[in-house]
């Protein structure tokens, strides 16, 4: 609960949570869960400085939960974020083999002024039919 108040000792110990150093070499699986945990949690503060580490976190290659709390974690702080590396960002995203997050980078897009060209300059045929699909519903979204 304490990490939804956004304060500045709040981000303090969440980035230090998330910290390599945090964690022990034997304590890699709990440091893991902790971080789906907490990617979220950083995002909440809404802190600019904090966009690189959810960023990075959402790009890597982890495993599936981190990266999908990373997103979330710049969902949720999407306004306060740098507009043009967000974009960049999430138009990575939108590549990915995991269909719940190249889902959820189109959703993040469409909601960004000036996403719809964003979207509309993605080459569809070369995304699954279904992000495809989506794509084009977002499209239809902004249109109307």
């Amino acid at each position: 609960m304490i990490g939804r108040h956004r304060d500045p000792r709040c981000r303090t110990l969440l980035r230090q949570a998330l910290a390599p150093s945090a964690a022990s070499p034997a304590d890699g699986s709990a440091a893991a869960a902790r971080a789906v945990l907490l990617l979220p949690l950083l995002g909440h503060q809404r802190h600019p400085d904090d966009f690189p580490l959810l960023r990075d976190q959402a790009l890597a290659p982890l495993p599936l939960q981190r990266r999908r709390a990373a997103l979330e974690g710049l969902a949720v702080g999407l306004g306060v974020w740098p507009p043009l590396p967000l974009r960049q960002a999430l138009g990575a995203l939108v590549g990915d083999l995991d269909p719940a997050l190249a889902a959820t980078a189109v959703d993040l897009l469409a909601r960004l002024p000036g996403g719809g060209e964003d979207l509309a300059a993605l080459d569809r045929r070369r995304l699954d039919p279904e992000l495809a699909r989506r794509v084009e519903r977002r499209l239809a979204a902004g249109r109307s």
